[in-house]
């Protein structure tokens, strides 16, 4: 059984290194996120509370609303295009055989 292991390890070598390289990448800058300050912690005390209201999320909602008003007509045609693209091929294939 591990043999078998060894050698989807061996073959599948460089895309494993791959994709650990860009699974490391995240990490390594999301450590200077939790990184402490020399002034000692934050308590509760120290943080003002903060109240999220609608109004404060229009903006955003309105924003996102626009963008996907915009990409997704140009989504969907990219998407019938790929789509016709592979499948037109296959039935061709189909009807001549």
């Amino acid at each position: 059984m591990f043999v078998k292991a060894k050698e989807f390890v061996n073959r599948q070598k460089y895309r494993l290194l791959a994709s650990a390289g860009t699974a490391i990448v995240p990490v390594m800058v999301s450590v200077q996120c939790f990184a402490a300050e020399t002034g000692g912690t934050v308590t509760d005390e120290d943080l003002a509370p903060v109240a999220i209201t609608t109004d404060m999320l229009r903006p955003i909602v309105n924003a996102v609303s626009a963008n996907i008003g915009v990409i997704l007509p140009i989504g969907i045609i990219l998407f019938g295009i790929l789509l016709g693209v592979t499948l037109v091929p296959k039935v061709i294939k189909k009807f001549l055989s």
